[in-house]
């Protein structure tokens, strides 16, 4: 079966497929929402981002091993995950899939390693996201340092 063309199965007739994918911006911004925002918590898809499209393409991060179902159909970004957003390791640039199963890569195929800084931010500005996400990061803990005065005061009887 050859990538891109699809074939009739000649025993059920259903069309097949093998498809060529690609980790894309939107999955690596979803990953990074999970980490900052919800805390790598694990966490329903729809629950992290309710576009349905973007939402279907995070599973798909399973094929590279960034991301690690938990129960209930809920996901956490795993120690590869986090080093892949932190730049700190590569992974292949295409997965082949078949039937959702990772397929071995069709003889003859250049698969590059890529990492987090390779990606195409087509629609979303990379620059942006990292900087809303220390933003973030910086404002949770200006919360929190204002509930640990809080606390405190109110322990102390101020």
């Amino acid at each position: 079966m050859e990538n891109r063309k699809s074939s009739i199965c000649p025993c059920c007739g259903q069309t097949v497929k093998v498809y060529k994918r690609s980790i894309r911006s939107n999955m690596v911004f979803m990953m990074r929402k999970l980490v900052v925002k919800f805390k790598n918590q694990p966490m329903r898809v729809n629950e992290i981002d309710e576009r349905t499209r973007v939402s279907s393409d995070f599973t798909k991060l399973m094929y590279w091993g960034l991301i690690t179902p938990y129960e209930n159909e809920t996901y956490f970004v795993n120690e590869t995950g986090l080093s892949f957003l932190r730049g700190e390791c590569k992974v292949v640039e295409y997965k082949y899939v078949f039937n959702k199963k990772v397929q071995v890569e069709p003889v003859g195929t250049k698969n590059r390693m890529i990492s987090v800084d390779d990606i195409k931010w087509s629609k979303i500005d990379k620059q942006k996201i990292l900087e809303e996400s220390i933003e973030y990061a910086e404002h949770i803990s200006k919360i929190k340092a204002g509930y640990l005065q809080q606390d405190l005061a109110g322990a102390c009887g101020i």
